[in-house]
């Protein structure tokens, strides 16, 4: 840590709520804030992360009003506090997320590849999260586009959501003819699952994925689509010793 002392970083955002946003589901999101990051919503104190290096969302939604509201997030880097200057305040991105009564979190997409071939199979599973007081009935409408947007698959899945809880969907989704993923040609898809309850859609959530196969065993150690490949590479923290711990491109190619 050397001598450099901490501090409070302070952060105040105007937040006007219209009409189109009552009634909607408002999370804040915060990739990093180093460190003791406090969210007070129109002078209230709301919530409270004390660590510095992991992403978390906090819900707006009970705090927040017609019109303008502020927003302070105050995040106080105490020093010593690790092995290294860790640097102090919001070093990550930060956004706001809405979505209906019925919402995948952010963390609740994920996506496999358990076959890969000339078809391959896409595997989704989707934790829709429920406000409703009551169970309704809900569809999800899955499309996988290539990187020019042309669509490369689509698929729908009916179901029902429970009452204030989340319900976890899957569903395979068929690829024909799949362009792989490999390190020379790192072929990305981009997912869209659209929640729609009583025909209107309630929330969209998008994530990028590669379609390929992975296998590590002892004889062959790690193959990449069939094919034998070495691992190499380094173990860096995140940040840059003094001058803090947001990513700067200068320093990061120094690096």
């Amino acid at each position: 840590n050397a001598f450099y002392p901490g501090d409070m970083a302070r952060y105040w955002k105007n937040l006007h709520i219209d009409e189109s946003l009552v009634g909607k589901k408002i999370l804040l999101n915060l990739d990093g804030a180093y460190m003791n990051a406090e969210v007070r919503v129109n002078g209230l104190e709301t919530e409270h992360h004390p660590y510095g290096y992991t992403p978390w969302q906090f819900d707006l939604t009970p705090y927040v009003t017609e019109g303008d509201n502020l927003i302070r997030v105050d995040v106080q880097s105490r020093q010593p506090s690790t092995r290294w200057y860790s640097g102090g305040g919001i070093f990550r991105e930060v956004t706001l997320l809405v979505g209906g009564k019925a919402y995948i979190n952010p963390w609740d997409l994920y996506v496999t590849t358990p076959e890969v071939g000339g078809t391959s199979r896409v595997h989704v599973t989707a934790g829709v999260q429920s406000d409703y007081s009551e169970d309704v009935d809900v569809k999800l409408v899955y499309t996988i586009s290539e990187k020019d947007g042309s669509a490369a698959a689509s698929g729908e899945l009916s179901g029902k959501l429970a009452a204030g809880v989340k319900t976890v969907f899957d569903q395979d989704i068929i690829v024909e003819k799949a362009k792989l993923w490999d390190v020379d040609e790192p072929n990305l898809y981009e997912l869209s699952v659209a929640v729609i309850v009583n025909g209107v859609e309630e929330d969209a959530a998008k994530t990028s994925f590669g379609i390929r196969k992975i296998e590590i065993d002892a004889k062959n150690g790690f193959r990449l689509n069939g094919k034998k490949m070495k691992l190499y590479g380094g173990c860096c923290h995140h940040d840059n010793g003094a001058i803090g711990a947001r990513s700067i491109r200068a320093a990061e190619e120094r690096k």
